[in-house]
């Protein structure tokens, strides 16, 4: 599955979105997340067919490659409690 998720973000060329992201000022208050992280992250979810957030930290947290290629060691998800 790594070498499917590489070639899906292959493609996108990373200063091209990054230039849209700041005219748009999408990341002004964002502090690990960003938007290109969160787009390949969103991408791997896709492919893995990973149905919640849970599911999705878990996957970022076991997986070291996964880890290097997002720039992300975890990711904290909230339980709401109605």
């Amino acid at each position: 599955m790594n070498t499917v998720f590489k070639e899906y973000i292959h493609p996108m060329d990373e200063k091209v979105i990054l230039k849209m992201i700041d005219q748009m000022k999408l990341d002004k208050y964002t502090k690990k997340l960003d938007s290109l992280t969160f787009t390949k992250l969103f991408i791997y979810a896709q492919l893995m067919k990973l149905g919640s957030l849970k599911k999705i930290s878990l996957k970022v947290k076991n997986k070291k490659k996964l880890q290097k290629e997002l720039g992300l060691k975890c990711i904290k998800t909230i339980s709401i409690i109605p």
